[in-house]
Order: structure tokens, then C-alpha cells, then sequence
């Protein structure tokens, strides 16, 4: 056998598919004798019904949310003279909203216009830690109550 055919050529394209094609087969063949197989149980009603939509119950969102709980009560909102609300968001803005939001986040709760409501980057903290960590579509869900807290915090002093 020589060097130029001891192995077929595999074109880019057929690379690909392999590489898209893997991660499902795999998927796949966990699927032997799982929940929808039928059992004299399940025939009989004594079998509970199968949820529409399987869930995890703790997933990544979840874990980034308790990594960044013990430093959420660093964050903090100040209330100008002027009647404006600065907020300096420890996470990375890159095109999704994030500023937008936690500032609608804090003019809700301070009862102020939108306009009035100044939301920059914060440089890194060290203290901060994983409170610092823009992934997974987790900074609203990770800010939410601790940025609301630190708005009414503000609003009463």
C-alpha cells in the first residue's frame, strides 16, 4: 500500500458533517430502553406520564447564579445631586443589552426616566470574583434581585 492511498481523502465538507454528525449519534444511542419504552406498568396506568419537556434541574445558569451570590452585596447604585443614578456593571457588555437592561432594571425600582439612569463598564475588581462573568445569558438572571436591592437601598437613603 502506498502513502497516497493507504488513507481515502477526506474533503472539508465531509469533515464537517462527521463533526456535526458525531455529537448526535452519540445523543442517540443513550435512547436504548429509556423512559418511552413500553412496560406492562405503563399499560396498566400504574406508570406516572412522561413531562413534555425534560429539564435539568440545576444547569449552568443556575451555577454562575451562586458563584456570583456571596459578592452581590458589593454591588452598589449611587443617587446623584442631580437627580440622575450611576451604575458601574461588573460584567462585559458585547452587543446584548446588558447596559440597557440593568439600567431599566434601576429606573423601575429608583422611579426615574430611563434618561436619567447612567450605566458605564466597571473596571475588574478582584473582590468581585465570579460576580464578574458575562457567559451563558446569566446577567440578568444572576443581578436581577441583588441590582433591585441596591437600587432600593439608594431610592431611601
Amino acid at each position: 500500500m502506498t502513502p497516497e492511498n493507504a488513507l481515502p481523502r477526506l474533503s472539508r465538507r465531509r469533515f464537517l458533517g462527521f463533526l456535526v454528525a458525531a455529537p448526535t449519534l452519540v445523543a442517540a444511542a443513550d435512547l436504548r430502553g429509556g423512559w418511552w419504552r413500553a412496560t406492562p406498568a405503563a399499560a396498566s396506568g400504574d406508570v406516572p406520564p412522561v413531562p413534555s419537556q425534560m429539564t435539568d434541574e440545576y444547569d449552568l445558569s443556575d451555577f454562575l447564579t451562586d458563584a456570583a451570590r456571596p459578592t452581590s452585596h458589593m454591588i452598589a447604585i449611587t443617587v446623584n445631586q442631580d437627580g440622575t443614578a450611576s451604575f458601574a456593571l461588573p460584567r462585559a457588555e458585547v452587543g446584548q443589552g446588558i447596559t440597557t437592561a440593568i439600567a431599566m432594571l434601576i429606573a423601575e425600582e429608583i422611579d426615574l426616566p430611563l434618561s436619567k439612569v447612567k450605566v458605564t463598564l466597571a473596571d475588574a475588581r478582584p473582590e468581585l470574583r465570579w460576580n464578574q462573568i458575562t457567559g451563558g445569558s446569566n446577567t440578568i438572571h444572576a443581578l436581577y434581585e441583588p441590582v433591585r436591592t441596591a437600587a432600593a437601598t439608594a431610592r431611601s437613603s
